[in-house]
């Protein structure tokens, strides 16, 4: 019996596919913070974000999702990750989930309770934005949600230039 058991385990150790991160509230939850709101939507917080998911080391397989129609400003169309602008990104993130042949190799990066319960409920692995945005900031990869959600945040914090507590 153990030995069936070894190889589940190893199999869901295995670092996600594809990565859709739901960009405003990654934005707003783990980079901004509620901070500086008058950017919130603007074209400089969103290349903050995609700025970072290019450090990520999974970057090739980040679909960044944000509300709204696309700028005529966005111009990254084939640099960086890869971003998508949806009417309502929820419903873009869980229909590309939906539509993914193994949906237990996905991960849906949100801190949206809704979105992440229909996401798990479908398969998917749900990260939080704190222990994404410390990965990219790291250039480490997640497997398995490796990272805390509190040493996640202390690296986010880094992310936005704040200096840990405790550093000099």
């Amino acid at each position: 019996m153990v030995e069936e058991v070894e190889p589940l385990r190893a199999e869901l150790r295995e670092a996600p596919a594809l990565w859709l991160v739901d960009g405003f509230n990654v934005l707003n939850v783990a980079v901004l913070q509620g901070a500086e709101r008058a950017d919130f939507w603007g074209p400089g917080a969103r290349a903050r974000l995609l700025a970072l998911v290019e450090r990520f080391p999974g970057a090739p397989g980040v679909i960044v999702v944000f509300d709204g129609a696309r700028p005529a400003e966005s111009g990254r169309e084939g640099a960086g990750p890869h971003s998508v602008f949806a009417p309502d990104a929820d419903a873009w993130l869980l229909g590309a989930l939906r539509a993914h042949g193994d949906p237990g190799r996905v991960a849906v990066v949100t801190a949206d309770r809704r979105l992440a319960a229909r996401a798990r409920h479908r398969g998917a692995r749900i990260v939080s934005p704190g222990e994404f945005v410390a990965a990219c900031v790291e250039g480490v990869a997640l497997a398995d949600s490796e990272v805390g959600d509190e040493t996640a945040g202390r690296r986010a914090e880094d992310a936005r230039g704040r200096r840990p507590a405790g550093a000099s």
